[in-house]
């Protein structure tokens, strides 16, 4: 039985983003691994409220990490400084149901150096004061 990995990350907003899906579950088949892309349910939305639409997105992609063996997320900062918060609720997800969390990014250094080369931070806190953990993570 193969492994399965859920594919998490903002690559869904994509223009191109059912292309990237396919791409990523075609690398984990060469290494042996079932590849699970959020977009796989192919949900058809068109008819519902947008507040429906965004629950069935949120039933669905819950299934598929239910079903899977753990979560690979790319936590390359989306929208700013940070990583997508929708890949951060999914990397949380998995954790509590004591799934293996693999996480990556694209970009080099901590968040607060990316803090502070957007010029967000000064003496280790935000512009509202707000401490900033200096952990050496990217998250």
């Amino acid at each position: 039985m193969k492994v399965k990995a859920y594919l998490a990350g903002p690559e869904v907003f994509l223009p191109q983003a059912a292309e990237i899906g396919r791409e990523k579950v075609a690398i984990c088949a060469r290494h042996g691994i079932e590849g699970i892309y959020p977009l796989d349910a192919a949900l058809d939305l068109s008819r519902l409220p947008k507040p429906l639409a965004a629950d069935a997105i949120f039933r669905a992609n819950r299934a598929a990490m239910a079903r899977a063996d753990l979560i690979i997320a790319n936590m390359t900062p989306f929208r700013g400084i940070s990583m997508d918060p929708g890949t951060a609720f999914e990397m949380g997800f998995c954790s509590a149901l004591e799934k293996p969390v693999l996480a990556y990014t694209n970009r080099c250094g901590s968040y607060l150096m990316r803090a502070l080369a957007a010029g967000l931070c000064r003496g280790g806190a935000d512009p509202d004061g707000l401490l900033i953990e200096d952990f050496d993570l990217a998250e």
